[in-house]
């Protein structure tokens, strides 16, 4: 299946989502004291640095069971599922360009 359409489903599905992992990653960015300009993300990326998108993801994931009032196993296939869901919706909205907006 087509990545895009996981994340057009997702949206349709909790249209707050975008605007979710966009303030969790802003929030985590600004915590580390780093740019979410798109030069400044890839240049981090080709350097090896952590990925921030991954720590927000695992953010996000927290944050919806908490509201939800469930846990996910943290090796289980939900688990694994969820996180990498998390991950591309996130990394998506670094690689646009969080700082510009859109």
């Amino acid at each position: 299946m087509d990545e895009q359409l996981i994340l057009d489903t997702a949206e349709a599905a909790a249209p707050a989502l975008r605007a979710l992992a966009r303030e969790i990653l802003e929030v985590e960015a600004a915590h580390l004291g780093v740019s979410l300009a798109t030069a400044d993300v890839l240049a981090r990326r080709a350097e090896g640095m952590p990925a921030l998108h991954l720590i927000a993801a695992d953010q996000l994931l927290e944050h919806l069971a908490a509201v939800e009032g469930t846990t996910l196993p943290d090796q289980g296939i939900i688990a694994v599922l969820a996180r990498a869901g998390a991950q591309l919706l996130v990394s998506g909205i670094e690689l646009d360009g969080i700082a510009a907006g859109t």
